[in-house]
């Protein structure tokens, strides 16, 4: 998120937004989000934030079941 924050900033090459949803879906959701907060980067952007919001919710739901998976051992 820096680096695409910096090289929006400078009017060069980006980084797709299709990556940071590929980097959400598989597991760095948190890490995106927190990224977008302390770089202020694509915070105002709606579609984007509501795809990384849905993700990190499956990712919650997907870390409550194995949770109880594993307590069900």
């Amino acid at each position: 998120m820096g680096f695409d924050k910096h090289r929006a900033r400078a009017a060069g090459w980006r980084v797709p937004e299709r990556t940071f949803f590929t980097l959400a879906f598989a597991g760095g959701v948190f890490g995106v989000l927190a990224g977008s907060s302390v770089f202020h980067h694509k915070s105002r952007k709606g579609s984007f934030m509501v795809v990384v919001l849905v993700s990190a919710l499956v990712w919650v739901a997907v870390l409550v079941e194995l949770e109880r998976l594993a307590g069900s051992l």
